[in-house]
């Protein structure tokens, strides 16, 4: 489908390739959802996104099927396991294909972050290097860590499992009493139009849904990350600002030296002179230059991420509880065996989500927090032996920092420490809820 939607490109703008590095969102590559366009690039892709289609668009219809399938049998575990499935399939469906469709949002992203955001007149001092590299290895590490998570998640849910069931040497057909035609002894437990009875179809139903599994999987590792370092990225220029702001003086006493003034022995002389006032009009000019920038970086990367966001926020509870209800079950059971082979993928589900969950909450609070030191930054700039033309911009500037950098759900629920332990809440409610359900029955 690419070919009729996106444009083929005959190159690469550096910019957008340096941002791209920089941002370490190589795995959004790997999974499809930024394909390259590049030459020949682009026809690959095109096949490779339409075969992504068609597996999302079949996956989500046979949850349904199985879903309505399963519910006449009153089978708790079954209906709670495809819940849980069936959502993440919906979430990261609608997310991978918003991230596909909106290249141009996301080369403008990395076309910034390529372009250094904003360049001072002073060459950057030891500090402010020491500001940037640490914002750039946070991103490496967010990197492998959030894509190490769907790596771990590719291997407890489609290879796990259905191996240790086949190694018991249990029925290679449905095992829910009732006859339900959905083998749970795959790692996908969905409607099939084919029988898996057979060794030779199970096992390359098996092979099939390690490869569609593990691209879901990477699809939530490589989102996640892509989050986490677009606020790494923001949060640093944020601390980059602020210490600009604070260290204002010193800036203006370089632009005083570098055109030509002579330098002066304390800093009441500099105040007595007009053109050192001008040298300070002109650097916090610079840095109204780099907050305006800063804001429309935070804008594009709500408009970027805020599907991503509420896909996370809304489907968590569900997403986590069915795992938490299935181990509890499992633990109660005590077949060590099949708590091996089943409840390692429960409890890493549980431990991935609410991990992918904390990032985007910590992550965002952060970026809170750095845009509000932002206002006490221009609170503590030295002003009091200014002009008033100066403390008149700065007290729009002080104005304009008021209202904190909060990325939003589309609108609903904001990315906070509030916002995770509300969530957290409800996933234990739900997970009690089904306990409660599987008693009464």
């Amino acid at each position: 489908m690419i070919p009729f939607v996106l444009k083929q490109q005959m190159e690469e703008d550096p910019d957008v390739v340096r941002g791209y590095e920089e941002l370490w969102a190589y795995c959004m590559r790997l999974y499809g959802i930024y394909p390259k366009l590049l030459r020949k690039w682009y026809y690959f892709y095109g096949f490779y996104e339409s075969g992504l289609h068609f597996l999302y668009s079949w996956y989500v219809i046979s949850y349904f099927i199985s879903i309505a399938l399963a519910v006449p049998y009153k089978n708790t575990a079954l209906t709670s396991t495809l819940v849980c499935l069936g959502v993440t399939t919906v979430i990261y469906c609608a997310v991978g294909h918003n991230f596909i469709y909106r290249r141009e949002l996301l080369d403008t992203l990395f076309r910034i972050v390529g372009q250094g955001f904003f360049k001072y007149e002073r060459p950057l001092t030891e500090k402010e290097k020491e500001i940037l590299n640490k914002a750039d290895v946070q991103c490496k590490r967010n990197f492998f860590f959030c894509n190490s998570l769907g790596l771990a998640l590719t291997f407890f849910q489609t290879v796990l499992g259905p191996v240790v069931h086949a190694l018991q040497g249990k029925p290679l057909s449905t095992v829910v009493e009732g006859g339900v035609p959905i083998n749970m002894n795959l790692s996908i437990p969905i409607y099939l139009p084919w029988d898996t009875s057979t060794p030779l179809l199970y096992w390359l139903t098996f092979f099939a849904m390690i490869h569609n599994g593990g691209t879901e999987a990477g699809i939530i590792g490589a989102a996640c990350a892509f989050y986490c370092n677009l606020c790494t990225k923001l949060n640093g220029q944020l601390a980059l600002l602020a210490y600009s702001l604070r260290d204002i003086e010193n800036r203006a006493k370089y632009r005083y030296a570098l055109l030509g003034k002579e330098i002066k022995d304390n800093d009441q002389a500099y105040y007595d002179d007009q053109f050192f006032h001008d040298c300070m009009d002109y650097c916090l000019n610079e840095n109204i230059k780099h907050h305006l920038v800063l804001i429309n970086f935070y804008g594009l990367v709500q408009e970027a991420v805020g599907l991503s966001i509420f896909g996370v926020f809304s489907g968590t509870a569900l997403l986590v509880s069915p795992p938490m209800f299935q181990f509890a079950s499992l633990v109660e059971e005590g077949d060590i065996p099949e708590l091996l082979a089943t409840g390692l993928l429960f409890a890493y589900i549980i431990v991935s989500q609410l991990s992918i969950l904390a990032e985007y909450c910590i992550n965002g609070q952060q970026l809170t927090n750095s845009s509000d030191e932002l206002n006490f930054a221009f609170y503590d700039l030295q002003w009091i032996n200014t002009k008033r033309s100066f403390k008149q911009k700065l007290l729009i500037c002080q104005a304009n920092t008021m209202k904190p950098m909060i990325l939003w759900a589309k609108g609903l629920f904001s990315a906070s420490n509030s916002t995770l332990m509300d969530i957290l809440k409800t996933t234990f409610s739900y997970a009690n809820l089904l306990m409660a359900s599987e008693i009464k029955e």
